[in-house]
């Protein structure tokens, strides 16, 4: 269950990864699973990770809340290396999503379908911003504008913290989330150092509950 709290607090501070209101706030420990190598895209793919472990991120923890206007995540995972950059072509970056699903029971392992899309809100250290994704099933995840999503990043002590947040309205995204609603969410994590990138990550395998106090 990941609850999401009313706070009083402005944006930019809650958008800060270290300000002291976190502190306050219950983390839950959520553990991640690899995504399954049958669902990659890619014969290629599949063959050349057939012998190597990928997923090497195995928990995150998730502390959420609102302040009314804007809904913010900080996730937080241990990370022996900070990768934030793709200085060349086998370089890759750590990253991570929340994942929502457009309609009810979207398919997670294989990213929604067309009936049934997933949303995504991708966060990556060497972006300006996040992106917005939309997949409808395996190997169709389409990039856009960040559609008013920011995030903040801090690596320190040996890991990663990161606050990804949205206006609770998001009208014209497709997805909206209000104080007293329901829903569910996911969790993903690239550690680049392990050269995961596209489907090769550590994932929530099925749907978390979310509450948001009103």
């Amino acid at each position: 269950m990941v609850s999401v709290r009313r706070v009083t607090a402005a944006d930019s501070q809650l958008l800060s990864p270290s300000a002291t209101g976190w502190e306050v706030v219950p983390g839950e420990p959520l553990s991640l699973e690899p995504t399954p190598l049958l669902s990659q895209p890619s014969a290629y793919v599949q063959a050349k990770w057939k012998d190597i472990p990928h997923g090497a991120v195995k928990e995150i923890s998730v502390q959420a809340v609102h302040n009314g206007a804007s809904i913010f995540f900080r996730l937080s995972w241990p990370d022996p290396t900070k990768d934030d950059a793709i200085s060349d072509t086998d370089v890759f970056s750590d990253a991570a999503a929340i994942l929502f699903p457009a309609k009810g029971d979207a398919p997670l392992t294989s990213m929604g379908s067309p009936e049934q899309p997933v949303f995504a809100w991708y966060w990556r250290p060497d972006l300006e911003e996040p992106y917005h994704i939309t997949a409808q099933g395996i190997g169709s995840s389409i990039r856009g504008p960040a559609r008013g999503i920011a995030a903040n990043a801090e690596y320190a002590d040996g890991g990663w913290r990161v606050v990804i947040s949205r206006r609770l309205s998001g009208k014209g995204t497709g997805l909206l989330l209000a104080p007293g609603a329901t829903g569910k969410v996911a969790f993903a994590v690239w550690q680049g150092s392990e050269g995961e990138r596209g489907g090769l990550k550590s994932v929530t395998l099925e749907w978390q509950p979310l509450e948001i106090e009103a």
